[in-house]
């Protein structure tokens, strides 16, 4: 050749073909490569150079809200470079057959129980091309299913023993909760209620060994014995001892009371809808005090657990 070519560069770490006039390169950094030029004359030499960019690599890895969880599962990820602004295209893969093309951060519902790898791939202004895969596959969990029975699901005092059958599916672990009064963490148990009417409401929550819960709550009802009391003789003398005549009573209905005296005339002298109201020995509620006698009585009134229906006679002696 007439000419001699020697290439040199500002970087250390590349090696050249002397004397050629064109060659391929791949630097990882920013470089200035230089060409000099000479023939067999003693025509000076020429010397031309240029710089080839490099830019940085743009960091494609992520990370996720939640590794786990149980479906469906919300998750958010994140990517962690410091220069976004130089991406110009992201595809995400959430590995269950859907993508996205937000850039640098995006979310996704997982609907179905499953492992699923993701990764995150991006293209930045000058064309480079970065690709990463999740460190943790995203977990989606099953949720167990609570359930019970209850035996029996009614009873009327004094009975107050109840028997929990656990019926729950996929959990490892239990909590029940009796009303507020108790907690257990038995798979089955058998309880004792209080020894009171009324209806109580016992949720079993199961858990799985990820953590998911499922928790069912049902009512247990205990019927209160019907019982009612009458007095037979009161002595309204303002002394403070047996001055009124009261009704007491268990498992009665307020909104179905009615209670008559009348005196052995007939004459009602006492009237009341309402079991908490007594009676002073006043006829009808007015000034004038009855005098001592027996009064005859008749109550009507109904069961609140059961609504059955009871009449009550009898009498009542006024003494002064």
């Amino acid at each position: 050749l007439p000419y001699a070519f020697e290439w040199s560069s500002n970087s250390f770490m590349v090696n050249y073909d002397q004397g050629v006039q064109g060659q391929f390169l791949s630097p990882n950094l920013t470089t200035e490569y230089c060409i000099e030029i000479a023939d067999l004359c003693e025509t000076p030499d020429l010397q031309q150079c240029v710089e080839v960019y490099v830019p940085e690599d743009v960091d494609p890895a992520f990370e996720s809200s939640v590794i786990s969880g149980c479906f469906p599962l919300e998750v958010v990820f994140e990517g962690l470079t410091d220069s976004p602004q130089e991406i110009v295209y992201a595809e995400w893969d959430f590995g269950d057959g859907t993508f996205s093309n937000d850039i640098d951060s995006t979310s996704h519902s997982y609907l179905d129980v499953g492992w699923y790898p993701v990764s995150y791939s991006i293209l930045t202004q000058y064309g480079c091309e970065f690709s990463s895969m999740g460190e943790d596959s995203i977990r989606v969990n099953p949720w167990p299913i609570a359930q019970f029975a209850a035996d029996p699901w009614e009873q009327t005092l004094p009975g107050n023993r109840i028997e929990m059958i656990n019926y729950s599916l996929g959990a490892v672990s239990y909590e029940w909760d009796f009303a507020g009064l108790d907690f257990s963490n038995e798979y089955e148990l058998v309880y004792y209620l209080p020894l009171e009417g009324g209806d109580y409401p016992i949720q079993l929550t199961a858990i799985n060994e990820w953590g998911c819960a499922d928790s069912v709550t049902y009512f247990v009802r205990l019927i209160d014995r019907f019982t009612l009391y009458a007095p037979s003789a009161f002595t309204p003398d303002h002394d403070g001892k047996n001055d009124v005549w009261k009704v007491i009573g268990q498992d009665v209905d307020p909104n179905a009371y009615h209670v008559e005296i009348w005196n052995r005339w007939g004459q009602v002298v006492f009237e009341s809808w309402n079991i908490e109201e007594v009676w002073l020995g006043e006829f009808e509620r007015g000034d004038y005090f009855v005098e001592d006698d027996l009064y005859h009585y008749q109550i009507d009134v109904s069961s609140l657990s059961t609504a059955a229906k009871y009449q009550f006679c009898g009498t009542v002696t006024v003494i002064r």
